[in-house]
Formats: structure tokens, sequence, C-alpha cells
């Protein structure tokens, strides 16, 4: 009978809605569809309620095993969002709920309530439950999430007492309240979720309110007539839209309205309806579902009413004004079984779409990112090309000068020579003192002091570049925010220190140059030279005493004319002076130049391997420092990519698996 009696008044109340609903299209209130999902409503609901008066649960077997399914996927987008450093806390919403030990919540439709402290939430829940079951006052009363289960085994009584039995404190703070089902249709297979004031004093309240909505099947949320759509709504409603949640939207307290102008403030009431719809609208990109209503005048037309419908009660004109009928007859219509399971099992898929794209974006962006450090890799890596070149030129041109400097005693000890042949010739001696001195003066030593000074500033030179090319390093991989925020910076540094390299290069090339020049006997040269003058001298002297004595005999016998003999043995004498030791001295002088050119040869070889080996320590010691970020930069980028192609996986998964929901629901 009570049953029975329960129907006729939800049929009545749809009517009446209906009725409204005609009426109300034409102030903008309801689309089109709204109304016709309303006809619906009123031609199902009895065999909604009939086919499903006797399951205890709201999902079957099969939707049990597509929501399985749903929550892998949520789990995969959860995953992947703390990979990509995307905020997405689904995973924890659920938990808090999955954790709760009571049967079938998890399960159950879930109606979260949110709104900042003092809108009269904990009100508004007790006018839908038609009793006074929650605290209510000006302070923030709720400072934990409360749950709300119909159970069939609770009687109908809202005093303190009844409440206090049937109210329950679990393990993670929340706290659960069960009351008869039959006091309220709206609670078969639905939990009602009270969630702690937004903006309260208590930052943990809006933390904790935050972290229930993802796992939420329909979001209700509720502001104040007296100041509707505050700022930091605004901002709260804009917070959640990624969630891609279905969101009601309800202006409380309108009964604080009912003395500012006739029919009890009707044209104030409809100037915040309008505000709050044209806000909402432009922040949420359509004009949501809105009801203006008065929680405090609802509860009190139903506890007027007791058990019969609070507009037959002695409080109807109360309830007629708190806009509740329209409200809970929306509830009623929209939340039939089919209608929360489809809820229940793609409105966590829409979430994971929104937050699977948001983090194909992130994804996009990080890439757009380290693309831009691959670049800078590769400009790195031709930057260091043309510094090697640049390197190689500067050394090249050292060793040029040091080997201009060996041609350069080349042809001093040749002109020497030349010089001393003809000196001793032409005095018929040798005199090694005078030799020796000007042998000196050309001197070994101070070709090591020229080619010592070239090596200094070679070796400078090296260790400057380096230095400034470890330094440009630094400076232009220093702004790049993978470095900053990978700390890479420090091995840069690390590996960019060369105040090293000109000691240890000098101390190289001088040894080597030095072992390359010792090779060279100066003094031996200056003693086989001597010798070889000598020995020529005599030569030259013998083959002059020769033909004089010829001359002089062929005189004597008149054989010749006096001063043609004296003629040809001036001739004979100066060809003996020059053609005798030609042969000798420029065989001497082919062995000085052989021997400095193979010097020349050998310092160059010298020089250039430990130039080249140098180039390469220190290309190798820049590229060290940078290797972090290049190991960083790769690593990045197989990462990205592999989070790309799991994250786009998702969403095929979850387009599938939304797909097949709604063929097994006809749709």
């Amino acid at each position: 009978m009570h049953l029975r009696m329960q129907s006729m008044i939800t049929s009545r109340a749809l009517k009446l809605q209906y009725q409204r609903s005609i009426y109300r299209i034409y102030r903008g209130a309801f689309s089109i569809n709204t109304i016709n999902h309303h006809r619906r409503c009123l031609s199902t609901t009895k065999i909604t309620t009939t086919t499903t008066a006797n399951k205890s649960h709201l999902l079957n077997d099969h939707q049990t095993q597509l929501l399985q399914e749903q929550r892998k996927i949520l789990n995969k987008v959860q995953h992947l969002a703390e990979q990509a450093n995307v905020e997405y806390n689904f995973r924890d919403s659920v938990h808090l709920l999955s954790n709760v030990p009571v049967d079938d919540v998890d399960a159950a439709f879930s109606m979260v309530i949110a709104g900042e402290f003092n809108v009269g939430k904990s009100t508004f829940i007790n006018a839908l439950l038609g009793q006074k079951l929650l605290e209510t006052g000006i302070l923030p009363t709720t400072d934990a999430v409360t749950l709300i289960t119909g159970s069939s085994s609770m009687t109908v009584n809202g005093d303190k007492e009844a409440v206090k039995q049937n109210q329950e404190v679990l393990p993670n703070g929340f706290i659960l309240h069960r009351v008869n089902k039959q006091a309220s249709a709206l609670l078969k297979d639905l939990v009602l979720v009270d969630t702690p004031g937004l903006n309260a004093v208590a930052l943990g309240h809006e933390e904790m309110t935050r972290r229930m909505l993802p796992a939420a099947d329909l979001i209700v949320f509720i502001t104040s007539s007296d100041r509707p759509f505050a700022e930091s709504e605004r901002q709260f409603l804009q917070s959640i839209q990624p969630y891609r949640k279905r969101i009601v939207v309800v202006v409380n307290k309108i009964d604080t309205l009912e003395s500012l102008g006739s029919e009890y403030g009707k044209e104030e009431k409809e100037k915040v309806e309008e505000f709050v719809a044209s806000n909402c609208a432009a922040l949420l990109g359509a004009r949501p579902i809105i009801f203006v209503v008065s929680g405090r005048n609802a509860l009190e037309a139903k506890l007027r009413a007791d058990s019969a419908h609070p507009s037959l009660g002695s409080g109807a004109a109360m309830w007629k004004r708190s806009g509740f009928e329209e409200l809970e007859g929306y509830f009623l219509g929209e939340l039939t079984a089919d209608a929360k399971v489809m809820h229940k099992l793609l409105s966590p898929l829409g979430f994971a779409d929104g937050a699977a794209r948001e983090i194909l974006e992130s994804l996009k962006k990080e890439k757009e990112a380290i693309d831009v450090d691959r670049s800078t890799l590769s400009l790195l890596e031709s930057q260091m090309e043309a510094w090697t070149k640049d390197l190689e030129r500067d050394l090249a041109y050292d060793r040029a000068q040091i080997i201009g400097t060996i041609g350069k005693l080349e042809r001093q000890i040749s002109e020497f020579v030349e010089e001393a042949g003809i000196s001793h010739q032409l005095s018929m001696s040798v005199n090694q003192d005078e030799f020796d001195a000007k042998w000196e003066q050309l001197g070994l030593d101070s070709v090591r002091k020229s080619v010592d000074e070239i090596l200094e500033e070679s070796s400078s030179m090296v260790a400057g570049k380096a230095k400034a090319q470890g330094q440009s390093v630094i400076e232009y991989l220093g702004k790049r925010p993978a470095v900053k925020r990978n700390d890479i910076i420090g091995n840069v540094i690390a590996s960019s220190r060369f105040d090293d390299t000109y000691q240890n290069l000098l101390t190289k090339l001088t040894r080597s140059v030095h072992d390359a020049l010792d090779t060279f006997d100066f003094k031996r040269e200056a003693d086989s030279l001597y010798q070889s003058l000598r020995i020529t001298t005599a030569m030259i002297t013998l083959s002059q005493s020769s033909l004089l004595s010829i001359s002089a005999l062929a005189c004597y016998h008149d054989l010749i004319d006096f001063y043609v003999c004296i003629a040809g043995t001036s001739m004979l004498s100066i060809s003996g002076l020059f053609a005798l030791p030609h042969i000798r001295k420029r065989k001497l002088v082919s062995d000085l130049r052989r021997k400095l050119s193979h010097l020349s040869e050998r310092l160059d070889a010298e020089i250039l391997g430990i130039s080249d080996r140098e180039i390469v320590s220190l290309n190798r010691r820049i590229v060290e420092g940078v290797a972090p970020y290049s190991r960083f930069v790769k690593s990045e980028t197989e990462r990205l990519q592999e989070l790309r192609d799991e994250c786009e996986a998702a969403l095929n998964e979850s387009h599938s698996l939304r797909s097949r929901i709604k063929k097994t629901h006809g749709q």
C-alpha cells in the first residue's frame, strides 16, 4: 500500500513537473531535449519501477564487467598522467569511495553535492531527504565527507537519537548515514556525497572536496541567491571543467528574496537565475541545468506534510515557492535506472578522454621543448666542428712558424758555409777560433728560444680557446629549461675547466720539440764543417803551388812569354780556387739541408700529433660535459613517444568501450 502511494505521488510529481516545464520553456530555462525527456519519463517510469523493483544492485553482471574495464582504462590514464606530470586524481577519488566498507557504494550512482560553506548544502540535502539529518548553521558544519545511502532496514524517523544510531564514522574518516529508502525514492541505487564547504577557513576542506569530484557520476553545485556566482565559485567551476562531468547548478536560499517585490520576489529570482545561467554558460560553454530553490522552505513543507506529499500538506504554498518540485521531478525523471547506469559507465570515460587529451597536449608541448633541445645539440655539434677547424688552422699557423724558424737557420748555415769557404780560401788559412765564433753567432740556442716562444703562445691560445668554448657551451645550454630543471649544467661546468690545459700542452710540446732539436748536433756539424773547409783550403793551396811551378819552368826555357805565363798561371789559380772545392762544398751544403729538412719534418709531425691529440681530448672533455644533457634529450624523446603511443592506445580503448556500452544499451 505504501509503495503504491509512493508511486502515485511520484507520478503526480512528474506530471506537475512536465506541466511546469512547458511553462518554463518560454523563459528559456529548459531545452526541448529536457521536455522530451520528461515525456519519456512519464511513459517509462512504471516499467522501470517494475523491472528494477527486485534488483538489489544498480549494475548487472555484464555492466559490472564493463565497469571493471572502465576502471582499467582509468588506471592506465592515471598512470600516464603521473608520468606526464598532469594533475589527474581519479584513482584517489575512486579509492576513497571503494574503501568504504559498505556494500555497493562503489557500484552505486554517486551524486556529489559541492559548494561554498554557508550556501545551505546541508539544508538542501535535508530537504531532499525530508528529514533533519545533517546539522545546519551559519558556520561551516561539514568538516568531513558524508555519505548518505538508502537502507530498507532503517525506520522512517528523523529525530536526533535515530540519526545518531544510523550514523557511523568509517576508518577513512568519512561519516556514513543510512536512511530508509522509502523516505526518499532518490536514494535507490544512489549514494549522496556531501562534501566540506569550499572557500572555508580550513584549507583541507576544499582539498577533500576536490578529491571527491573526479569519481562523481553527477555534480550538484550549490550557490546562494544572496551572493550568487562569486569569483571563488567561478574559479572552482573553471577548475573542474576538465572533469567533463554533468553539472546541475542549484541557486539556494531564494526565500531571502521573497521580501523584494511582489509575488514573493519573482522578478528578483528571475534576475538571479539569469545572472547565474549567463555566467555559467560563458564559463562552461553551454547553458547548464539551473534550479532556483529554497531548501529551507522545501524542508519545512515536507516536515509539515509528514508522510503525505508536501503539495498536499499544510505547507503546500511554501512547497510551491520552494522550487523543489521541479528539482525533484528532474532528478527522478533523469536518474532512471538506465540513466544511472549510462552515467556510471560513460561519465568517467569522458573524464578519462579529457585527461588523455590533456596529457597528449602536455606531451606535445614537452616534445616541442625537447625538439628545441635536439636542435640545440645539432647546433652544438656544428659549433664544435667549426671550433675544431678554427683551432686546427691556428695550430697549423704556429707549426708553420716553427718550420719557418728551422728554414731560416738552414739559409743562415748555407750562407755561412759559402762565406766561410771563400774567406778561408782567399786567406789561404783556416782560423778555428774565428770560425767557431762566427758559427756560434748562428746559435741553436736562439732557435730554441724562438721555438719556445711560439710554443708558449700556441699553448696559451689552445687553452684560452678551449676555456672560451666550454664557457660558451655553459652559457648556451644554461638557458635551456631541460638543463635548469635537471641540474645538468653542473656537469658541463665541471668538464669545462681547462686551467691545466696550458701547462700540460706546453710541457708535452716543449719536451717533444727539444728532443727533436737535440738530434741535430750543432757542435759536431761545426767540427765537420771546419774540417771540410781545411781540406778544401789545402787542396786549393796544393793546386796553386803546382801551377806556379809549371809556369816558372815554362818561362825559364823561353817556351812561353813571361806575361803570358803569369796570366795563364793566374787563370789556373782562379779556376782552382772555385772549381776544385765546388763539388765538395755542394755536397756539404746538401747534407746540412737534408739534415735540417729531416728535422723540420720531425718537428712538424711531432707538433701535429700532439696538437691533434689535444684537440681530440678537448673535444671529448666538452662532449663528456654535455653527455648528461645529450642522454637526457635522447631518453626524453623516447619517453615522450612511448607515453604518446600509450595515451593514444588508451583513448582508442576508451572509444571502443564507449561504443560497446552504447550498443549494449541501444544507443
